[in-house]
């Protein structure tokens, strides 16, 4: 680790500053591990796939990202190209940060990379999407693209419900969703519903105790969703699930190794994968344990 490091920047990243923070993480890695570092300026999301995709081939050890979860999504997907795969990092410069938050690693980027004097590495897993791969979450309903713009101070302070109240309006203009859900292990379920959220960690969207119980390498997708499809649906069991109920009358969740959606309705839905626009149904999920390895800066 840390013999050739790249350095990827997404340009309009943390307000334009991602190139200078990855000056200053060059300059950590050089004096204190005496690090080759070279740092592209990303020119797009294929770039960045591109630049980690070949990052093996041309002799990197390190890749470290500088820029939002959908940056890292396409680093993570460059990167599940390598037959060896290079140690991932990431300076968090997004909204949600959700990777970040379920690693505790501190979101001001100026404290993480004086932390980058003393790192230690941690396994985390991979999901895949069809044939594409995700790091945090993908979602499916009405409130995905609405939650995106909901501020991480309601979603602590509010949790489930700053989603509720952020996507009232779009539930009453979407229709339900007829779904075919397929977990490996048990029968399929057929579920009406307005919102389905599978996670591999427990932060989704900067909320972090949507999925209280996932952790980034237990080797399981988590899938919650909705049972019903009006807002009273979705009130009743945002207040069942913030009780911890174990009757489970207004919500659904479950943990497995893969998961197959399907739509039964005949309406072409789509879905959101790490707060980007993802294919259309059907879609099979997976699990891929402890895929990437990542940097956790531990400071002095």
């Amino acid at each position: 680790m840390f013999s050739k490091v790249l350095i990827v920047c997404n340009p309009s990243a943390g307000k334009g500053e991602s190139p200078r923070y990855g000056e200053l993480l060059a300059k950590q890695l050089k004096e204190h591990y005496r690090a080759v570092c070279h740092i592209k300026i990303s020119q797009s999301g294929e770039d960045i796939y591109r630049e980690c995709m070949t990052a093996s081939n041309r002799g990197y050890d390190t890749v470290i990202c500088l820029g939002g979860d959908g940056t890292l999504t396409l680093a993570a997907n460059g990167l599940m190209q390598n037959s060896e795969r290079p140690i991932f990092g990431f300076i968090p410069l997004g909204t949600a940060n959700d990777l970040a938050r379920a690693l505790k690693l501190s979101l001001n980027p100026n404290q993480l990379i004086e932390q980058y004097s003393n790192v230690r590495t941690q396994f985390i897993d991979v999901g895949r999407i069809n044939d594409e791969y995700f790091i945090n979450v993908v979602a499916l309903g009405a409130l995905p693209d609405t939650v995106m713009n909901t501020s991480s101070e309601d979603k602590e302070r509010m949790g489930f419900m700053a989603y509720v109240r952020e996507g009232v309006q779009t539930f009453f203009d979407q229709d339900a969703m007829e779904l075919r859900i397929r977990p490996i292990e048990d029968e399929e379920l057929l579920l009406t519903t307005n919102l389905v959220i599978v996670g591999l960690t427990n932060s989704v969207g900067s909320f972090q105790q949507m999925i209280p119980h996932a952790k980034v390498d237990d080797g399981l997708i988590h899938l919650i969703a909705v049972k019903g499809n009006t807002t009273l649906d979705t009130i009743r069991a945002a207040v069942d699930y913030k009780r911890d109920t174990t009757e489970q009358s207004h919500y659904l969740t479950l943990s497995s190794q893969k998961i197959t959606i399907e739509q039964v309705d005949g309406m072409d839905r789509s879905v959101n994968v790490d707060g980007n626009s993802g294919p259309v149904l059907p879609v099979e999920l997976e699990v891929l344990p402890s895929a990437l390895q990542v940097i956790v800066p531990q400071g002095e």
